[in-house]
């Protein structure tokens, strides 16, 4: 690849991470929208710039994993929601992160992020005296 391409980057997901992220591919020079994964119904078939009140993209959305990871890419940005964001709980969070990693790891070569990793909480009572 020439030093001077754009990086060709797929979106996974588009919460409220995923469309900051989204966002920032879409502005930056060096950058190339390659694809866009969602999780919403009502997200399927939109633009990329209208879920992130850009201009016109030319990338539709869609909410199938193997389209996306058939599209030559450098980068996979993978941004949804820890599972025990919906109540799911720790196992089923682990259990979801590690069901996506194969899909996001068997796409061609280039660097990927995880974010559905389950990460341990813990509450601290604060006094304030």
């Amino acid at each position: 690849m020439p030093v001077n391409a754009p990086l060709r980057v797929v979106q996974w997901a588009t919460g409220a991470v995923g469309r900051y992220a989204l966002r920032s591919v879409l502005s930056r020079p060096g950058l190339e929208l390659a694809a866009v994964l969602v999780y919403d119904r009502d997200k399927i078939g939109k633009d990329a710039g209208e879920l992130v009140s850009l201009p016109y993209a030319g990338v539709s959305c869609t909410d199938d994993p193997e389209r996306v990871m058939a599209i030559e890419a450098d980068c996979v940005l993978h941004t949804p929601l820890p599972s025990f964001y919906f109540g799911y709980g720790l196992a089923a969070a682990a259990a979801h992160a590690i069901n996506a990693i194969p899909a996001v790891c068997a796409a061609p070569p280039g660097v990927r992020t995880l974010l559905d990793l389950p990460l341990p909480t813990a509450r601290a009572r604060v006094r304030i005296r």
